[in-house]
């Protein structure tokens, strides 16, 4: 079989990236043809031959196998295995039966002279084998049954959004003054220029919103950043809303009282 092939003779002892090296040395001038030769322990002819082959030096340095030659190209199997692997890390890796078919319709669509099966519009084990021996990062796995639903919603992408809503959730905190402001129109060259804000800095109020799964919403705290309470700030705020203050503006652990130690 094609795949368990062993060569007979001492022709072709040299390396393939030896011959790639020094096709592409000879191209660009390089190196002379000579000097190649004795350099990668090439034969000279066979250089000579490769260097006028039409193709990339990858291409022309590949060895054949006596009357055998392979099928695709290197950037054409390169897009085959680049192929599995998207779909394998979409959850729809290919089988032995199913590569073999892409193979033979791979060939078909690119006009690609093959050895393929007509009948069974399939490439044989030798190709497939072969193919997965050139290509090491691939090898036959048992894959995990997953179902479509999990696989829709049970990544890391989906998870991480989940954790970073919940915790935008549980506490939110609001600037008095936007970080960014729009632009505005002024005059050219003017070195500065404002907008007027409530306060240049800003002041931090910590909003807590809850709700169920139903939908029912309770209504907001909202915690200032300073000691005393001012009774201005209910005004406009949602029917029911908690006012509160802190000195840092945000939220924290209560101490027990000696009414209720498990306050919190």
């Amino acid at each position: 079989m094609v795949r368990n092939y062993k060569r007979t003779t001492d022709q072709q002892k040299w390396s393939e990236q030896a011959m790639k090296k020094a096709v592409a040395k000879v191209r660009d001038k390089e190196i002379t043809l000579t000097d190649a030769s004795e350099t990668y322990s090439i034969p000279k002819t066979t250089l000579f031959r490769r260097v006028r082959k039409d193709g990339e030096p990858g291409d022309v340095a590949q060895k054949g196998l006596g009357r055998f030659r392979p099928v695709f190209s290197q950037q054409q199997e390169k897009d085959l295995a680049d192929y599995l692997l998207f779909m394998e890390s979409r959850l729809f890796g290919l089988t032995l039966k199913e590569f073999p078919q892409l193979s033979f319709q791979f060939a078909v669509r690119n006009h690609v002279e093959h050895p393929f099966n007509m009948e069974l519009k399939m490439a044989g084990e030798d190709f497939v084998y072969g193919f997965l021996k050139r290509h090491q990062m691939l090898s036959l796995r048992t894959p995990e049954a997953t179902s479509a639903a999990r696989a829709a919603g049970f990544n890391k992408v989906v998870v991480m959004n989940f954790y970073r809503l919940l915790n935008s959730l549980y506490e939110t905190g609001v600037v008095t003054v936007p970080n960014k402001t729009s632009n505005v129109i002024s005059m050219k060259g003017k070195k500065q220029v404002g907008a007027l804000a409530s306060a240049e800095r800003g002041t931090l109020v910590t909003a807590e919103i809850c709700f169920n799964a139903l939908g029912n919403y309770i209504p907001p705290l909202l915690i200032f950043s300073r000691k005393n309470l001012n009774p201005l700030f209910e005004v406009g705020a949602p029917l029911e809303t908690v006012i509160t203050c802190h000195p840092s503006g945000w939220m924290h652990r209560a101490k027990p009282s000696a009414e209720d130690p498990s306050a919190v």
